[in-house]
């Protein structure tokens, strides 16, 4: 599966900054990594993959959220590789303390977002100007235990 792209270019002034989202439904199962081609402003941004609900929800908010730091580095393309089990579980952007896997058959929607906290240390976040280009979202199968 690959999905082409556009790029974005703004100024964060709150947070979470949406980037980009693409829903739908897709059944990535037989796959296990997320790659994206991209280029970027050094910072770190957040890949979210939303599911299915296993347990339901209020109206609008019958999904799963989950999380993953990507690296887009300065004024250079590149190609990063995200297993799914980099996802973790999350709710309202903090971690939930849960041992879900994520089911890769039920993806309703992906996105990527610039937040101004959060990442690795010493990392470049916060408010301010952004720029992230995004060439293609593929899925792969990269795991040999499948």
């Amino acid at each position: 599966m690959i999905l082409h792209c556009s790029n974005a270019v703004g100024f964060l002034v709150s947070e979470p900054q949406w980037y980009s989202q693409v829903a739908g439904r897709f059944n990535l199962e037989p796959f296990d990594t997320l790659a994206l081609r991209l280029k970027g402003d050094g910072r770190y941004y957040v890949s979210t993959l939303r599911t299915e609900s296993w347990v339901g929800g209020p109206p609008g908010m019958d999904y799963n959220t989950w999380q993953a730091y990507i690296y887009a580095p300065k004024d250079e393309w590149c190609e990063v590789k995200v297993p799914f089990e980099r996802y973790l579980p999350t709710w309202k952007g903090k971690i939930l303390q849960t041992k879900s896997q994520m089911n890769p058959a039920r993806i309703v929607s992906m996105s990527l977002s610039l937040t101004a906290e959060g990442g690795p240390l010493g990392v470049t976040n916060g408010y301010g100007q952004f720029k992230l280009e995004l060439d293609w979202i593929k899925a792969l199968r990269c795991m040999d235990n499948r």
